[in-house]
């Protein structure tokens, strides 16, 4: 789903490291930055077993050097501010982007405590990226990979605490049900 995203990111970066659970869109992901000039690493992890995903994370930066830039779009929310932490340095400056989906913007739901689980240092910059619906004519969709990818090079080039994608308000608009389109196996 972050597929353009990714390739954009390829055509600007010295080094790029990929991660998904998937071999085939691992695969398919090589196939589409065949063009790009960055070196290219691209890691199958099963995120199910968190502990060992992010000590495969934290060994593959310890290898690799720190990253500048990540963004990650995980399962688990609580599973974002130990990433960051594992794959950031001291001394070395990482904007970390979380992409979360549009319950992160519920109102109902409870203040955001992700932040608190975030070492605190001056050096780590992270960020949430808040994916939203785009309203229509007749009510309102889920956003396509396009938008997903586009919104989160955007919030990447004009960084804030909190970037939304497409709008979240009114929270009674939001489309229901899981679209096709976003559906993970």
């Amino acid at each position: 789903m972050l597929r353009e995203a990714t390739v954009e990111l390829a055509q600007r970066s010295r080094l790029l490291t990929a991660v998904s659970h998937s071999r085939n869109a691992l695969r398919e992901l090589g196939q589409a930055l065949s063009g790009a000039p960055c070196e290219r690493r691209l890691l199958s992890l099963d995120w199910h077993q968190g502990a060992d995903f992010v000590a495969a994370l934290k060994r593959h930066a310890e290898a690799a050097g720190p990253p500048s830039l990540a963004i990650a779009w995980l399962h688990d929310p609580a599973m974002g501010p130990a990433i960051a932490n594992a794959i950031s340095r001291p001394g070395s400056r990482c904007a970390f982007f979380q992409v979360l989906g549009s319950d992160a913007a519920d109102p109902d739901r409870p203040p955001d405590q992700l932040y608190a689980t975030l070492d605190a240092r001056g050096d780590l910059d992270y960020h949430q990226v808040i994916l939203g619906f785009q309203k229509t004519e007749g009510g309102s969709r889920w956003l396509t990979h396009a938008e997903i990818s586009a919104g989160v090079i955007e919030a990447v080039e004009s960084p804030a605490p909190r970037h939304i994608v497409g709008v979240v308000t009114p929270w009674s608009d939001r489309p229901k049900g899981m679209p096709v389109e976003r559906v993970q196996t």
